[in-house]
């Protein structure tokens, strides 16, 4: 068993969560609706969500930098799992919206995974996929290994949101898929 947030912030401006030492919670971060905001040199470890941005209204200039994320999603037996993400809440209105987002240098690692049954839509290293609209992301040098499913996802196929100017480069795939029972 394991609690649910270890920090959730709200209607924040300014913030810094950094240097922190995550371990047992399903979600380590939960920023909602903040503003100028920098999430790094983190640790966290046996997470299902490490860190998930939710917009009710805006997100905007987020810096997500230098975490170290392992996600215990075996474990866990969860059929959806991220390390960092934009998160997608079917039930949630309103449907805020993402500006101006950073994530660069983090590590994230997945067990290796064996069973079937996991949710094809909501298990990614880092997923840009929620409801609302989405502009101008930096994705770049992070590393993530055995995504199980997709290593990055951008764009929601289940809403009619909008992503551009969307940047993702110099990142590092390693052992995608590694032991996966299903081919995805």
């Amino acid at each position: 068993a394991a609690a649910n947030t270890a920090i959730e912030v709200h209607y924040t401006q300014n913030c810094m969560i950094a240097g922190n030492y995550v371990t047992n919670y399903v979600t380590a971060f939960l920023p909602m609706d903040v503003t100028n905001i920098t999430i790094q040199n983190n640790y966290i470890t046996n997470a299902q969500y490490a860190i998930s941005l939710w917009s009710l209204t805006l997100i905007q200039n987020v810096t997500i930098a230098s975490n170290s994320i392992w996600l215990n999603n075996r474990d866990r037996q969860s059929q959806a799992a991220s390390g960092i993400a934009l998160m997608w809440c079917s039930y949630c209105t309103p449907v805020g919206n993402f500006y101006n987002i950073t994530i660069v240098s983090n590590n994230i690692e997945f067990q290796p995974e064996v069973r079937t049954n996991l949710a094809a839509s909501s298990y990614w290293g880092i997923g840009l996929m929620p409801a609302g609209n989405v502009d101008t992301v930096l994705v770049s040098g992070n590393t993530i290994i055995n995504a199980p499913i997709r290593g990055i996802a951008v764009g929601n196929a289940f809403v009619p949101n909008q992503t551009s100017n969307i940047t993702i480069q110099y990142n590092t795939f390693q052992d995608p898929g590694n032991n996966t029972a299903n081919w995805w």
